[in-house]
């Protein structure tokens, strides 16, 4: 009896054995099916991302040409009227200028009667 005891303990040692050789590959074989699913999903992901970077990048260099633009657009106004300005206070200048000159002319020609009044 003990021989026979011996002899299925040994059969279901062995039949242990080979269950847990079993369900170990086909826990490795479950693992490597979770981690490619993990892997595929990860790289799925990882594309969306750079979609989305591309579509926001691509939303703020276009905001930022509008500003550049928008600056650019804004300088250029400034510059036209500062640009008025100058013209403005040269044509005054000459306008200016050219009182000073016909007040000069009205001077010289008083001289030039008080010069003849005196040599007269």
């Amino acid at each position: 009896q003990e021989d026979e005891k011996e002899k299925e303990n040994s059969e279901a040692d062995e039949q242990g054995k080979e269950d847990s050789e079993s369900e170990s590959e086909s826990e490795t074989d479950e693992l490597k099916q979770l981690k490619e699913i993990c892997r595929v999903q990860a790289v799925k992901l990882w594309k969306e991302i750079e979609a989305e970077e591309e579509e926001v990048g691509g939303k703020q260099d276009e905001e930022e040409g509008e500003e550049k633009e928008a600056e650019t657009s804004e300088e250029e106004k400034e510059n036209s009227e500062d640009d008025e300005k100058v013209e403005e206070k040269v044509v005054e200048f000459e306008a200016g200028g050219e009182d000073d000159q016909a007040e000069v002319e009205r001077k010289e020609d008083q001289e030039e009667e008080v010069e003849g009044k005196e040599s007269e």
